[in-house]
């Protein structure tokens, strides 16, 4: 039986391997995780130094918030159910810490005295680490309440299936040049016609000239990694897009929030919407544009202005050209 669990044990392994991609906690996914443990530092005579052994299903809701169940078995002293709920601080990393706490039941059945049962809490830390798309490890502390005091110390596999898999970044294409128009022969002059014998006419009015069409350009601004402050260097563009703005006051101007590669869609589209704001809140406190003719709206990463090779790379050119506000002009 133990060889038969082994080999069926290697097979899931085996198969996950070759799928190593990116690691880390997946929308929708769910969790099976066995263990083992250890409990320590109680002032129980029945729970304190016992070895542990359970098993946990858990779902990941989103990739921060998951709910799972639980069956820890203390060797030959208690029998514990408990529901719990995980916060996951850093579901995007191959190493994610995450803290947990639930509620549940607890059998205790001693070896000398009377069996009895008991609401039980628990709460901790813990930490995942992802071998591959669906093997891991996990390691637990925990502080558990029954009717005394209880520290368990866990760590274990962690098999995933199913979940949302992250969007594939697309690699940049090379850019072909244009190339360059061949210039047009120049016009041969006319020839001069020779003057009619007639009355000399009235001279024709003078042309008229058409105006000039302006072409209108409100430089980009950039700002910090997660930073949504205005720089010094933003402020100084943002002072000569009031003046291009205060000489064309029928100008309507939609402010345009950007983000890098880096974090979540809904984490960067809140970001990229504050990034809009402060800028609006500038020209019209500190310029005095009107608030009419200014709109605010946030693309988070959606639409970068470069592809990022790296994108958990925070200081490459294109991260940090991608951390932008943009000008669209909608009617001048």
């Amino acid at each position: 039986m133990r060889r038969s669990s082994l080999v069926i044990l290697l097979s899931v392994l085996i198969s996950c391997l070759p799928g190593i991609s990116r690691a880390e906690i997946r929308e929708e996914s769910f969790e099976l995780n066995p263990y083992f443990g250890y409990c320590t530092g109680s002032n129980s005579h029945v729970l304190c130094h016992k070895d542990f052994y359970g098993l946990r299903a858990g779902y990941n809701i989103t990739k921060n918030w998951g709910i799972e169940g639980a069956f820890d078995y203390a060797v030959s002293t208690a029998d514990m159910f408990h529901a719990d709920v995980v916060y996951h601080l850093m579901p995007e990393k191959r190493l994610t810490p995450f803290v947990v706490a639930g509620v549940g039941f607890a059998d205790v059945h001693p070896k000398h005295g009377h069996s009895y049962d008991s609401v039980m809490g628990n709460i901790g830390i813990g930490a995942k680490y992802a071998i591959s798309d669906c093997v891991g490890l996990r390691a637990d502390l925990r502080d558990v309440q029954t009717h005394s005091n209880n520290v368990i110390v866990s760590a274990g596999l962690t098999f995933t299936f199913g979940g949302k898999k992250p969007k594939p970044v697309a690699a940049a294409q090379p850019v072909e040049p244009k190339p360059e128009p061949t210039p047009l022969p120049a016009p041969k002059p006319e020839p001069t016609p020779l003057p009619a014998p007639k009355p000399e006419a009235a001279a024709p009015p003078a042309p008229v000239k058409e105006p000039e069409t302006v072409q209108l350009v409100l430089e980009d601004v950039h700002f910090g990694h997660d930073k949504a402050a205005l720089t010094p260097e933003a402020k100084e563009i943002l002072k000569k897009n009031i003046e291009i703005l205060k000489a064309h006051p029928g100008m309507r101007v939609e402010i345009q929030g950007h983000t890098s590669m880096i974090g979540t869609e809904d984490y960067n589209m809140k970001l990229s919407v504050k990034r809009a704001g402060a800028v609006k809140d500038y020209l019209v406190k500190e310029g005095g544009i009107s608030p009419d003719s200014l709109s605010v709206k946030g693309y988070g990463k959606t639409e970068p202005e470069l592809i990022e090779k790296y994108p958990k790379k925070k200081e490459s050119n294109e991260a940090r050209t991608n951390r932008r506000v943009h000008f669209e002009i909608t009617v001048k």
